[in-house]
């Protein structure tokens, strides 16, 4: 087996998929820990509270 960038090694792969120079917050703790298209947990939490806001605040209008 040679020793390519694949998911069998996630090292290689996550050199490849760390966050290019043009993310929008290259500081954050997310973009450098995420792997790329997978959102952490975090902004998953985010997200959800964010609709939550969202549908209140359509409901009362």
């Amino acid at each position: 087996m040679h020793n390519r960038p694949t998911k069998n090694n996630p090292k290689d792969d996550d050199a490849m998929t760390q966050a290019p120079a043009t993310n929008a917050n290259p500081t954050k703790a997310d973009s450098q820990t995420a792997h790329a298209g997978k959102p952490t947990k975090a902004m998953m939490l985010k997200w959800l509270h964010d609709m939550q806001l969202i549908r209140e605040f359509e409901n009362r209008t």
